[in-house]
């Protein structure tokens, strides 16, 4: 796990200064850069309605100039695609997940797959976890790191 990456606030606000003549598609770029996770996690836009809810930006308005959305506050969910697999205990296990980079490991994996009652029994972890994330190498995750977050 790299420990270079500090793990945003999924609540924090933020002020990002952009170029106004640029699309709302570059957004994407400078929020990943600003919470460290470019070429590791991806992100969607969202902007907020009149009833404080957010919704999805469609693709017309991420074609829109950034100038269209001044002082507007714009959410984010940031999500990274991976590769979950175990191997050991003559039996092995592998799927696909969409987390957030701030869940805890052990708490991700306990709740989105069927694998851990099998291979993690009554806190006895005795398997490695193989992340694969995009753009990364393999990452081998032992059981001591399963308090860490993903990112």
């Amino acid at each position: 796990m790299q420990e270079d990456i500090v793990v945003y606030d999924p609540n924090d606000v933020r002020e990002v200064e952009v170029n106004v003549r640029n699309k709302m598609r570059s957004l994407k770029k400078n929020i990943l850069d600003m919470i460290g996770l470019f070429k590791k996690a991806n992100i969607i836009l969202m902007k907020m309605e009149a009833d404080k809810s957010y919704r999805p930006f469609t693709e017309d308005e991420m074609e829109q100039s950034v100038k269209n959305y001044t002082n507007k506050q714009i959410g984010f969910q940031v999500y990274m695609d991976i590769t979950v697999a175990v191997s050991g205990k003559g039996q092995s296990y592998k799927t696909s997940l969409k987390i957030d980079p701030a869940d805890i490991l052990e708490n991700t994996l306990r709740t989105k797959t069927h694998f851990w009652k099998t291979f993690m029994k009554r806190g006895q972890n005795k398997c490695l976890v193989v992340v694969s994330n995009k753009n990364e190498e393999d990452t081998y995750v032992a059981p001591d790191y399963f308090d860490k977050s993903f990112g």
